[in-house]
């Protein structure tokens, strides 16, 4: 449609349905199997509300998508929009968004999140609620996996990656699909690590860090963003003026559809920051919140509103427009069938060339933090495989339950045997995978089943004891992280340690295989273990790649996204913490007195910093330099290194580059900030000059009075394999 059909597509509908296109119904209004994500009790949904709703989410069947379709259009003159939390992978998963920073290369995200769609458009998914790009430094914090890792710079590198592989060049294409940016903002800067909770931080901070992320995916063309569950300094979200109209709408010119959360508009009254739900709706859609997710703020008050005076219905036309004009540009108001179509229905997603590129994206994603000689195995050795996460073959996020047509892949035991034989290998449980206390319902049944903790302990010490070298899978099981499951303790699970201790008792060769949705505390894993390779969770062909990584057919080239701590005290622990007051006496120095910014138990130094990550061969770093000494702000300098590969492995590196302002006034600023970095492929014995340009840009910060500037003065600019290298030269800004 053009812009007068539209104008006059809009003008056609009353102020119920007009009202209508700004509310989502839940999945189950139109069928018992949809995916719930949310409170699923809604005594308020009746034959009203799911004949006038605009949208829906979470259901997966052409079949019954196309009834209901045909069904709503009887009484509707506008298509459903059907939405879908596809974080990941549709039905190839691929690794979890922490794991995908880990490889600091944004060009795979961007040909998985393209894949992604490829599958959700055969489906019926026409927007994903994806990418989620909160910077997260507290790994306490339950939904820290679906996000890419502590810095700004990753954060917003695969933000806008996702948007373009979701989105392409047309969104009106077969194979695109909308991308929806979340959650707006600060949802990561929870003060205590638990989900939903509040953010308080300075404006500073927010903009700093919080924001640039979301700038540069509106810039990319995302078509929607959600606002976030939290309140920043008390200020919720989806009613937060400043944030949604100033800067948003006003200042970022963004144009798009902005949609609430699950329920989250009424949660504004819910918390006392409006007296009912008819002021929830009014603040929200003064501050341009165009989509009410499964609440009954919008479709129930929104008509009184307007009747009484006290809503402009012009307010609520650019809201319907909004939505009309994303319905217009996916193509499902000339074709509402267009993702739900009959040959859809048993559409053959099988490609060899997608999955090895999923194989690939493992290997790049998994972090070897350690290794004292042990990797690659060789087959020809006695190795005993044991751990609860080497007999499962569901090696990805609870995320990817959203989607029933997932492939699930296999286990670890199945890869050694489809890659060895059935005989050469086996594997044994172990352990149960969490203490009860801990553990969910669908979890708590199945650790209950037989054998018991103390007999799978048993045999995994047996096995150790007549074996070579032992690899050993542990982690997290994936109902311990994620929405709604943030923990106080991020050690490994009781059991799971249980079977580390009693195996090491027997056996000092060993290799952890770490499973995990976020950093862990594993200091002690960490100096026990001979080698410790970290994969998160990498996806539907994680266990055929970790075990091509183990035995040297792959090269593992993550580097870590996210600061691993020595203990929980030190959480939230990040390369890019401001400078405090005392700090060259505790960390460049040495301390010198008590009266120092640590900790008197532990060190101020991570247990891994962030960038670390090691490879089955060695890189040396060499002759680092600048193409100047001075720069002006119309100028752009060099600066670069060469990296030599002095093992016997072609293998990836990850250089990178951190900048520091050493004076800012009135101001504590990084001591390093991510600026760049690039993933190179180097050949055994060859040598690669890496090199970044830097421009005013990089330079720029927010001064005492929030005002975005690049000052006069001396720069600091460190390269190197991680955050933690102090090779650096220098720069004069003029």
């Amino acid at each position: 449609m053009n812009k007068k059909q539209l104008s006059e597509l809009l003008n056609s509908l009353t102020l119920k349905q007009k009202i209508g296109q700004l509310f989502q119904s839940p999945g189950v209004a139109y069928n018992d199997d949809a995916t719930a994500t949310g409170v699923t009790y809604l005594p308020w949904l009746n034959s009203d509300t799911v004949e006038n709703a605009g949208s829906t989410l979470n259901i997966f069947d052409n079949k019954k998508l196309r009834q209901i379709q045909k069904n709503h259009l009887k009484k509707n003159p506008v298509p459903l929009l059907f939405m879908a939390d596809i974080i990941n992978g549709y039905r190839l998963v691929f690794p979890s968004s922490i794991a995908q920073g880990c490889s600091f290369n944004p060009d795979l995200a961007q040909k998985a999140a393209k894949i992604t769609a490829y599958e959700a458009s055969k489906c019926g998914v026409s927007v994903t609620f994806s990418p989620m790009i909160d910077v997260a430094r507290d790994a306490r914090w339950g939904r820290i996996s679906e996000g890419y890792g502590e810095t700004a710079l990753l954060n917003k590198d695969f933000g806008v990656a996702n948007v373009k592989g979701y989105q392409g060049d047309d969104l009106s294409s077969d194979d695109t699909i909308a991308a929806c940016v979340k959650h707006f903002a600060a949802y990561g800067a929870t003060y205590d690590g638990r989900d939903y909770n509040e953010a308080q931080i300075s404006q500073n901070t927010l903009k700093s860090v919080y924001l640039p992320p979301f700038e540069a995916c509106i810039k990319a063309g995302a078509r929607l963003i959600m606002p976030s569950f939290n309140t920043i300094n008390g200020i919720p979200c989806t009613a937060n003026k400043k944030l949604l109209k100033d800067t948003l709408r006003d200042k970022w010119k963004f144009d798009g559809v902005v949609i609430s959360d699950y329920g989250a508009i009424k949660e504004t009254a819910d918390i006392g920051g409006a007296k009912d739900y008819a002021e929830t709706a009014k603040m929200s859609l003064e501050c341009g919140v165009d989509i009410d997710m499964v609440s009954e703020s919008y479709y129930f008050n929104l008509e009184k509103l307007v009747e009484n005076g006290e809503v402009d219905e012009k307010l609520i036309d650019q809201a319907v427009m909004r939505v009309l004009m994303l319905k217009n540009d996916l193509g499902i108001l000339d074709d509402p069938y267009k993702y739900i179509k009959e040959e859809f229905d048993n559409f053959d997603f099988s490609s060899e060339q997608h999955e090895d590129f999923a194989k690939d994206f493992v290997c790049q994603s998994s972090v070897l933090l350690k290794n004292e000689g042990e990797l690659p195995l060789n087959k020809k050795d006695d190795i005993a495989f044991i751990g609860p996460f080497s007999v499962i073959n569901e090696l990805m996020t609870n995320w990817s339950r959203v989607t029933p047509h997932r492939d699930k892949g296999i286990s670890i035991e199945q890869a050694l045997a489809q890659k060895f034989g059935k005989n050469k290998f086996s594997c044994i449980k172990g352990s149960k995978f969490a203490q009860p206390e801990i553990r969910s319902v669908k979890l708590e049944k199945f650790e209950n089943a037989s054998p018991s903790q103390e007999e799978l302990i048993k045999q995994a010490v047996s096995k150790a004891k007549e074996s070579k070298k032992v690899v050993l899978f542990l982690g997290e099981h994936k109902d311990l992280f994620g929405e709604a499951t943030s923990r106080s303790d991020i050690s490994l699970p009781k059991p799971q340690k249980e079977l580390f201790d009693a195996v090491y008792e027997v056996n000092k060769n060993i290799t952890v295989v770490l499973f995990a949705g976020r950093p862990l505390e594993i200091k002690d894993i960490s100096q026990k273990s001979k080698a410790l390779l970290y994969v998160w969770f990498p996806g539907t062909y994680g266990a055929e790649a970790i075990v091509d990584m183990l035995f040297g057919d792959a090269v593992p080239s993550g580097k870590l996204d996210m600061t691993l701590p020595q203990c929980i005290g030190q959480v939230p622990i990040f390369c890019e913490k401001p400078v405090p007051s005392h700090y060259s006496a505790s960390i460049e120095g040495g301390i010198k007195h008590a009266y120092s910014c640590r900790w008197i138990d532990v060190t101020n130094y991570p247990l891994y910093p962030f960038g670390y990550g090691l490879s089955y061969t060695e890189f040396e770093y060499s002759d680092i330099k600048i193409s100047a000494d001075t720069m002006t702000r119309d100028e752009k300098i060099t600066v670069s290194v060469d990296v030599t590969n002095k093992g016997g492995v072609d293998a990836y590196e990850t250089v990178q580059m951190y900048i520091r302002d050493v004076v800012t006034p009135y101001l504590s600023t990084p001591l390093k900030t991510l600026k760049a970095y690039k993933k190179v492929f180097i050949k055994q014995g060859e040598t690669a000059k890496v090199c970044f340009e830097i421009n005013e840009e990089m330079l720029k910060y927010y001064n005492i009075d929030n005002e975005y500037i690049s000052e006069n003065g001396e720069f600091k600019v460190f390269v190197g394999a991680n955050s933690a290298e102090d090779n650096f030269v220098k720069f004069t800004l003029k």
